[in-house]
């Protein structure tokens, strides 16, 4: 289902993500968090995100629903509103109809996050509950931690598990007699495009933790994530939407907005020691970041609305004196909404990714009369996992800004991996490469600099993967560097480790043309034979269990490339320790073995990268003829004096770039190689 709004794609797809569609490039897209299309907070104000600006979808005056901070709602895949909660009752929308689910939620109406909902991973129309007793409760009455299972696959909708009490980290229940003095909870999604994190603030007489729990199919985790933090009075707490950071708003004494790290793979937190701007010993009661996770908005004792810049946050910049300020929460058209208590209008951040004009909106967007309006809360996001992301593709390396690695996709963040590998090299194969070498961060940008991965500067090369924030890893690229050249080593950009299935068919033939600029990859678990066309320019890896058979019908031309590998059929290739045939031993059988050089019979090429010329031999052989093409087919040389050692290029005055090097041996041997000019 596509809605658009002003300026803005909302395309929801099915969970098995099945349609593509171009704009400006193939990718997969997936949907855009409907399930925040509708909010119920306040004394029965109702919002329908599904147009723009938002509907007002109040609730009728039979409903008791008026809690004065938190609240929960959450909708289908296709915007329409299932259930809300105040903490304490769940009401089911169905078939224009309100009907009670429960009033028996041991949340708190006045705790300024009472309620979270969460989509039990794997299982399509249920959802947790997550309810924390507010500050406001005693020791004996504070309602603790808890979740409720809601699965509305069952008529009107099941309860199930009311109430299953959490514990803490020693194994302690968080209940009735926990004496739980906080009101702070938030979630986000993991890592893994499946399950999610709750993150939550205990404390009682005793201690106090920010915790965080892992929720699956199966629950939440008995076991918290913990780290140990103080606040006198604890509101707000929150995750950016690229789940990097954490913030957290705290009142009394130790009062302020405290910004920290995140890690969506583990749950662990990382918080600073000192609050953002001047907040220190302030009440700070709602925020929220802005979409792009880099500004921080918040208010300040309930009177002025403020905002740091998440990179730099000690730099305070004041958007706007507004009274009786409560929540602040980011609803799907990418606009931050500000409640006002007691208030029938609602203010608006509509351009909060803007750090120099956010396009603040005071009290612009009514909501109610005199029997519907505003309180402190607003419902939290809820977050849906999918297994579904777009398909990183279009890698390329712009030399033009140095050496830095861009493709195309529009995900939250990323994770880039990297780990040396000599056959990414194609220097001489003398020279040792440091393979032990491994990087890896997380960024928001699509695109990353060589320098970003430190302990890469200066290798001679390395392979990388990228992953997006909810998705799968892409393939391995390759790549040959020094410290004047980046420089992909395949034509077009293109990534060669290819994390490609094996065969299922026990035996392969292979029969197919592999034309330019192709980079093919295939296995088979006992034998592999290829009977066709490797063509110029192109590149093909054959692996198999026990053979690979180069029959009557295989050419691997001049200026493609072709490796063979005998190993088990484990998805490991282009990966260090793959066994290399060599193409004259017993483990290939070819009957046109001319037109191949065995790896043995190396080319050198040096120096090379070279700006002004190159020395081309052959070890074991000796040389008939050069060929030096550019990769897009041009001859830039062809030499023919036959009976060589050595031959001296001059390459001044080729352009930078990429020329493949074909050498035919007085033996009858075809060797290739490349030449690198910066």
């Amino acid at each position: 289902q596509i809605k658009v709004f002003s300026g803005i794609f909302i395309l929801k797809l099915s969970d098995s993500c099945d349609l593509c569609f171009t704009l400006l490039l193939m990718s997969c897209v997936f949907g855009q968090d409907l399930q925040n299309a509708n909010w119920k907070f306040g004394n029965r104000v109702g919002l329908d995100f599904n147009t723009s600006p938002p509907t007002i979808s109040n609730l009728p005056n039979t409903i008791p629903f008026n809690p004065a901070e938190g609240c929960a709602s959450v909708s289908d895949d296709n915007g329409n509103l299932l259930f809300f909660t105040d903490g304490k009752s769940v009401w089911r929308f169905l078939n224009n109809t309100y009907i009670l689910l429960t009033d028996e939620l041991d949340g708190n109406m006045s705790s300024a996050q009472n309620a979270i909902i969460v989509a039990k991973p794997s299982n399509p129309n249920v959802y947790f509950i997550i309810t924390i007793g507010g500050f406001t409760g005693t020791q004996g009455t504070s309602q603790g931690l808890h979740y409720t299972e809601i699965d509305l696959n069952n008529g009107d909708g099941e309860i199930k598990g009311l109430n299953t009490v959490i514990k803490d980290h020693q194994g302690v229940p968080i209940d009735y007699n926990y004496g739980n003095l906080s009101e702070s909870i938030t979630s986000t999604v993991h890592q893994n495009g499946i399950d999610y994190w709750i993150a939550v603030f205990i404390k009682n007489a005793t201690s106090s933790h920010l915790y965080t729990y892992l929720v699956t199919e199966n629950g939440v985790s008995l076991t918290p994530q913990f780290f140990q933090f103080s606040a006198s009075y604890a509101f707000s707490l929150k995750i950016s939407p690229n789940t990097m950071k954490i913030a957290f708003a705290t009142g009394g004494a130790l009062g302020g907005a405290y910004l920290g790290d995140f890690n969506n793979l583990t749950g662990t937190i990382s918080m600073n020691t000192l609050p953002v701007g001047n907040t220190q010993g302030s009440n700070v009661y709602g925020l929220e970041f802005s979409p792009d996770s880099n500004l921080l908005f918040y208010g300040v004792d309930h009177s002025f609305l403020k905002r740091v810049v998440v990179s730099n946050p000690s730099l305070e910049t004041t958007i706007s004196a507004l009274p009786n300020i409560g929540s602040l929460q980011r609803a799907i058209d990418s606009r931050i909404y500000i409640a006002i208590n007691n208030s029938q209008t609602l203010s608006v951040i509509s351009d909060p990714n803007n750090l120099t004009n956010p396009q603040y909106l005071n009290q612009s967007l009514v909501i109610g009369s005199s029997s519907h309006y505003s309180r402190y809360g607003l419902p939290q996001w809820v977050h849906q996992n999918t297994e579904c992301a777009t398909e990183i593709t279009g890698f390329h390396i712009n030399n033009n800004i140095g050496c830095v690695f861009e493709w195309d996709d529009t995900a939250d963040s990323y994770t880039i991996e990297a780990v040396g590998d000599s056959n990414c090299y194609f220097g001489s194969p003398n020279e040792n490469v440091d393979t032990s070498i491994y990087g890896s961060i997380t960024i928001i940008e699509n695109s990353i600099s060589q320098g970003a991965l430190s302990n890469l500067v200066g290798r001679k090369a390395y392979r990388y993967r990228i992953k997006p924030s909810c998705g799968e890893w892409s393939e391995w690229c390759c790549v040959d560097i020094n410290t004047l050249l980046c420089n992909n080593m395949f034509p077009n950009g293109t990534c060669f480790y290819g994390e490609q299935p094996c065969s299922s068919e026990y035996n392969l033939i292979i029969t197919e043309t592999v034309d330019a600029p192709a980079i093919i990859v295939d296995q088979a678990s006992n034998e592999l034979t290829a009977v066709n066309i490797i063509s110029n320019g192109a590149n093909a890896e054959y692996h198999a269990g026990n053979a690979v058979f180069l029959n009557s019908g295989f050419h691997a031309q001049a200026g493609s490339i072709f490796l063979g590998h005998i190993e088990e059929c484990t998805n490991n290739q282009g990966k260090p320790g793959r066994k290399e045939i060599e193409f004259n031993s017993k483990n290939v059988l070819q009957e046109n073995s001319s037109n191949i050089a065995a790896k043995k019979d190396y080319i050198i090429i040096a120096p090379n990268p070279s700006s002004t010329f190159v020395n081309i031999s052959l070890e074991n052989l000796k040389m008939k003829n050069i060929i030096v093409s550019s990769i897009d087919g041009r001859t830039m040389f062809n030499n023919n004096e036959g009976n060589m050692d050595v031959y001296k290029i001059d390459i001044s005055n080729y352009i930078k770039g990429i020329y493949l090097v074909t050498v035919n041996s007085i033996e009858g041997k075809i060797v290739t190689g490349k030449i690198i000019k910066y």
